[in-house]
């Protein structure tokens, strides 16, 4: 979201499941999201990009 206007800047996309836990990575540059499809992802702010896909839990991952 573009915190002046409102507006959102892009739709993330690319979880197979609900999303449960989002944090903002300290330089401002990096966002991450756990899902309930058992992954972590690394976005990239600037361009709503995928940067890094963890995979391999066993189940839901509900925090970060």
């Amino acid at each position: 979201w573009d915190a002046t206007t409102g507006e959102a800047l892009h739709t993330l996309e690319g979880h197979g499941d609900a999303v449960w836990s989002v944090a903002c990575g300290p330089d401002g540059r990096h966002s991450a999201s756990a899902s309930e499809d058992a992954t972590v992802r690394v976005w990239d702010i600037a361009t709503g990009k995928v940067v890094h896909t963890y995979e391999g839990h066993e189940d839901v991952v509900n925090a970060l």
